[in-house]
């Protein structure tokens, strides 16, 4: 199962990727709302479904993303494609699947909050989006790190995927991947 990610801010919270599908995305929509500051960002690292897919339960955020995620959830989803590359989800992608488009692209490193950092990297796409809260010391890898799981690389160069990882370790001690375990540099 994919991973998502929460920060609060004194202005209220940032979401990072809003999991695959509605079975994972309603629980944690309502766990994020039950926190109470409303939900003004939700940051998206991949266009991948499973990173994405869970968006229409964050309906007011605005969306951050890279270009490349932003044209990618622009276009329709092919739903036969995506029931044959995700099986066990298969009976809960609907033919109607849309996701929320992106609102705000992110070409550079910017600072969301005072504690939110958002930084392009080359991960599962050639531009992916890492989040970093540095007074936590914690990056949100996403789509761009797989713990004990063999990540999707079928839109990237996995050599400049590899050099993407070395750099994370620079980020921050602890690092929440897109699936798996927290993790750290080793």
């Amino acid at each position: 199962a994919p991973n998502a990610g929460v920060v609060l801010d004194d202005d209220g919270v940032t979401v990072v990727d809003s999991l695959m599908v509605a079975s994972q995305a309603a629980p944690f929509a309502a766990t994020v709302e039950a926190l109470r500051p409303p939900v003004r960002r939700l940051v998206l690292t991949s266009s991948h479904l499973e990173h994405v897919g869970g968006t229409p339960a964050f309906p007011r955020p605005a969306v951050y993303g890279t270009a490349q995620i932003s044209a990618h959830l622009d276009q329709p989803p092919d739903v036969e494609v995506l029931r044959r590359l995700y099986p066990a989800r298969a009976v809960e992608l609907d033919d109607e699947l849309r996701t929320r488009p992106v609102t705000h692209v992110v070409t550079e490193q910017t600072m969301l909050t005072p504690r939110v950092s958002v930084v392009p990297v080359c991960g599962d796409l050639e531009e992916n989006l890492v989040v970093v809260v540095a007074d936590a010391d914690v990056c949100f890898a996403g789509a761009v790190g797989s713990f004990g799981t063999t990540p999707l690389a079928f839109q990237t160069d996995p050599a400049r995927w590899a050099g993407t990882l070395a750099d994370l370790t620079g980020l921050a001690e602890r690092v929440v991947p897109g699936h798996g375990p927290l993790g750290g540099a080793d």
